[in-house]
């Protein structure tokens, strides 16, 4: 038994039109049987030679508009079965290539119309619309969905006209978007991944942000195909906050706002952002003659500006990440009686141009210098550590501890290590002592000082550092 079926698909040249034949094989276990697909226009083929032979179980390119027989063979040797025969069977293709494009207040179809179809007929949500062989164009509401059904129309063999089951397909016609004029854009203090971009809501489209390396290469309020803009920036998850939207850039580069309809975007405002986050937990402690400053570097940042003001203008240095960790932080001389202001921001290149992130700041006020040493003596089986401190002035510490971290970074704070003593009224001048700590190195050991009107000066490094 042999059945034949039109598959019409749309997009494949000449409509897709095909023809696929299935059969039941025959029964006989009897010598090898093959199989011989012919097909006839008008009526069954009788034998082999009847007709067109078809190559396979698919007729690729059947006749169109008009009643096909298949009849399939059954052969073996010079026998040949009586054929299965199925049909008529008439291939009518769709229009094929089928497009709507939405437009301000109106939908025009574009399509492919088979040779042999008499016209094609179109319907919009149940109601019929002048259409061309091969399109159409027509004025709809803005806003909602239309939906069509577009057929292709045959004429039988009396003259009769036959609609195909046609291709549907909608559109969403709207106005186009109209751009963001102005934008602003701040970054969160306690998140300064987190950015708050504020605007005024335009008229038409709905805006989004996307991010570009490079200056945006189009004007503002340029109307460009949405997948233009898809191409050439990075689109940004954002989310809605009163008056804007908030976003996480992950990069630096130009915020871009655009206005979004119907694949259209209107080019709007930009803003250019540097992902430079701020340096964490700044700490400047005035230690005699310098200033010791040290923090968290900032993830992914080779350099900061570090500037610092004693008195008069700023001065601003360049520190590197590798001489931050060779120096344990960063040392500033300046005089010790007189207050200090420093400030430190990330620093990077956008665009070819050296920009600088938010600044951190932190202020060394004026106070009493103590200056101490850490000595070490006595014999190797019983080696003490001796603190011995000093300053211009007879004074009390409120209490003053000793600090041991082990590896090659110096403590810049009491929790960043092992406290091995500690002491309440330490008076200066004067010398504290107490047993070597059965630690191996490297290691640094470090004094700080609990109390607001006492600065305390370390020693040179050596003097702290063992190795």
């Amino acid at each position: 038994m042999a059945e034949g079926r039109s598959a019409v698909g749309n997009g494949h040249g000449g409509g897709g039109a095909s023809v696929r034949l299935s059969w039941e094989q025959s029964p006989s276990t009897v010598g090898d049987v093959s199989y011989h697909v012919v097909r006839r226009v008008g009526r069954a083929p009788r034998d082999v030679r009847d007709g067109e032979l078809i190559a396979g179980v698919v007729d690729e390119r059947p006749p169109v508009n008009v009643p096909l027989f298949y009849g399939v063979f059954a052969v073996r040797g010079d026998g040949v079965a009586a054929p299965a025969v199925v049909g008529p069977v008439v291939v009518r293709p769709e229009p094929w290539d089928v497009e709507l494009i939405a437009g301000d207040g109106q939908v025009t179809g574009r399509w492919r119309c088979p040779a042999e179809a008499a016209r094609v007929v179109v319907v919009r949500d149940g109601r019929a619309v002048a259409a061309g062989r091969d399109g159409f164009r027509e004025r709809v509401p803005n806003g909602r969905t239309h939906h069509y059904l577009i057929c292709a129309v045959y004429l039988d063999a009396s003259g009769r006209e036959v609609v195909t089951d046609g291709v549907r397909i909608s559109a969403t016609p709207s106005a186009p978007p109209e751009p963001v004029f102005e934008v602003s854009a701040e970054t969160d203090a306690s998140d300064p991944g987190l950015v708050r971009v504020r605007f005024d809501q335009p008229g038409n489209g709905a805006v989004e942000l996307v991010l570009s390396e490079g200056p945006p290469p189009w004007p503002r309020s340029a109307i460009v195909p949405l997948e233009e803009v898809r191409a050439e920036t990075r689109r940004l998850a954002c989310a809605p906050v009163p008056g804007g939207l908030e976003v996480r850039p992950g990069a630096s580069g130009w915020l871009l706002a655009v206005s979004v309809a119907e694949g259209t975007a209107a080019i709007g405002a930009y803003h250019r952002h540097v992902n430079l986050p701020p340096p964490r937990r700044l700490v400047a402690e005035r230690r005699g003659s310098y200033v010791h400053v040290g923090f968290d570097w900032p993830a992914d940042v080779a350099e900061v500006d570090l500037g610092y003001r004693v008195g008069g203008e700023p001065r601003v240095e360049v520190v590197t990440r590798a001489s931050y960790d060779t120096q344990g932080g960063v040392r500033l001389a300046v005089p010790e009686d007189a207050p200090v202001e420093v400030t430190v921001a990330a620093a990077g290149t956008v665009g070819g141009a050296r920009v600088t992130g938010a600044q951190v700041t932190a202020l060394v006020a004026a106070r009493t210098i103590v200056r101490y040493d850490v000595l070490r003596s006595g014999p190797p089986w019983r080696r003490s550590l001796t603190i011995r401190l000093t300053s211009s002035r007879p004074l009390r510490v409120a209490r003053l501890s000793l600090v041991l971290r082990t590896g090659r970074v110096m403590p810049h704070r009491p929790g960043d290590g092992d406290t091995l003593g500690a002491w309440e009224q330490v008076p200066v001048p004067g010398e504290l002592s107490l047993a070597v700590p059965d630690a191996s190195g490297p290691y640094w050991l470090r004094c700080f000082a609990d109390d607001d009107g006492v600065e305390l000066s370390d020693p040179p490094v050596r003097r702290l550092q063992v190795t």
